[in-house]
C-alpha cells in the first residue's frame, strides 16, 4: 500500500500520455509537479513565454531554439496565487526556479527544481568571486553531492541526470533504492522554501544548502516515511520557520520548529490551463 501511494505522490515518469495532449517538448516545474507556474524562456533573443504549467508541472514547446540549441537558453518558473504543487496540495506562491545557460543538451528532459535554482545561484557566486575553471557539470556534481550527502556513491545516481529529470530520478530510486527516496523528496521540499526565503534576505548557497539539509534530516528523523500519512487519503508536507532554523544552523543549535502537516490528498488531473507551441 505504502509503495502504491509513493508511486502516486511522485507522479511517476508517464506524464507523456496524460500531460493533456501536449506536443512537442515538455518543460517541468517540479519539487512535486508545480501547477500553474508561468513559464518563460530566454534563449538569447528574448523572452518565451511559454504559458503555465498543468497538473503534471509541464507546459510544451515547439521553439526552434528550445529544440535545436537547448544550451543557450535560460528557464525560469515563476510561481502565483494559484500555483501549487499537486504531489501534496501545497501552495507555492513565491516559488522562482530556474534553470541556466549552459546545464542542458539537445534531447535531455528539461526540468526547473530547486536544485536546478541552486546550481543558477552557484554558478552566480563563482562568476561573483572570480572562480574559474569549474565546468557546468562540475558545478552540478558539487552542489548534488553538497545537497543530498552520499547519495552518488550510495546509489550511482548520474548528478546531470537528476539535475536535468528530477522527477526521472526519483521514480529510479524508487525501484533501486526506495530508502533514499524519502530523503530526497524532503530536501526538495525543504529546499524550495529556503529558496523562497532567500529571495527576500539574502543567503550564500551554502548558507541554501546546510539548511536545508538540516531541516530535511530532522523531518526525516521523525517521519522516516515522508511524505506518506498514516491515513491514505492525506500527505504530510515539511514546515518550519526558515530564518530561526537559518540561525539554529549557523549557531549550531538545535532545530526547534521543524514539524509536518497533513494535506489532502491530491485531486483527480484538471485540464490543463497552460503549455504553448512557441
Amino acid at each position: 500500500m505504502k509503495k502504491n501511494i509513493l508511486a502516486a505522490l511522485i507522479a511517476g515518469t508517464f506524464i507523456v500520455a496524460c500531460s493533456g495532449g501536449q506536443s512537442g517538448k515538455l518543460i517541468k516545474a517540479y519539487d512535486g509537479p508545480v501547477q500553474f507556474a508561468n513559464v518563460v524562456a530566454d534563449c538569447g533573443a528574448g523572452k518565451i513565454e511559454l504559458g503555465q504549467t498543468d497538473y503534471y508541472g509541464t507546459v510544451s514547446s515547439s521553439n526552434f531554439a528550445i529544440l535545436n540549441t537547448p544550451e543557450l537558453c535560460t528557464f525560469t518558473a515563476t510561481g502565483n496565487a494559484d500555483s501549487v504543487d499537486t504531489s501534496n496540495n501545497k501552495k507555492m506562491p513565491n516559488i522562482s526556479y530556474v534553470i541556466p545557460r549552459a546545464l542542458l543538451s539537445v534531447g535531455d528532459s528539461i526540468t526547473l527544481s530547486p536544485l536546478t535554482t541552486l546550481i543558477a545561484k552557484q554558478i552566480d557566486a563563482n562568476t561573483a568571486n572570480n572562480i574559474t575553471g569549474k565546468s557546468v557539470a562540475d558545478i552540478v556534481t558539487q552542489v548534488v553531492t553538497d545537497l543530498y550527502p552520499d547519495l552518488i556513491n550510495d546509489t550511482g545516481v548520474n548528478a546531470l541526470d537528476m539535475a536535468r529529470d528530477m522527477e526521472g530520478t526519483i521514480t529510479k530510486l524508487k525501484v533501486d533504492y526506495p530508502d533514499s527516496v524519502s530523503s530526497v523528496i524532503a530536501t526538495n521540499n525543504v529546499t524550495s522554501d529556503v529558496l523562497v526565503y532567500s529571495d527576500t534576505t539574502t543567503l550564500t548557497v551554502t548558507e541554501i544548502i546546510e539548511t536545508s539539509k538540516a531541516v530535511a534530516a530532522e523531518v526525516i528523523a521523525v517521519n522516516s516515511n515522508y511524505p506518506i500519512a498514516t491515513d491514505s487519503t492525506k500527505v504530510k508536507v515539511a514546515t518550519f520557520d526558515v530564518e530561526a532554523s537559518v540561525k539554529a544552523v549557523a549557531d549550531d543549535t538545535a532545530l526547534t520548529t521543524v514539524s509536518t502537516v497533513e494535506n489532502d490528498m491530491p485531486e483527480e488531473p484538471v485540464p490543463a490551463t497552460g503549455g504553448s507551441n512557441f
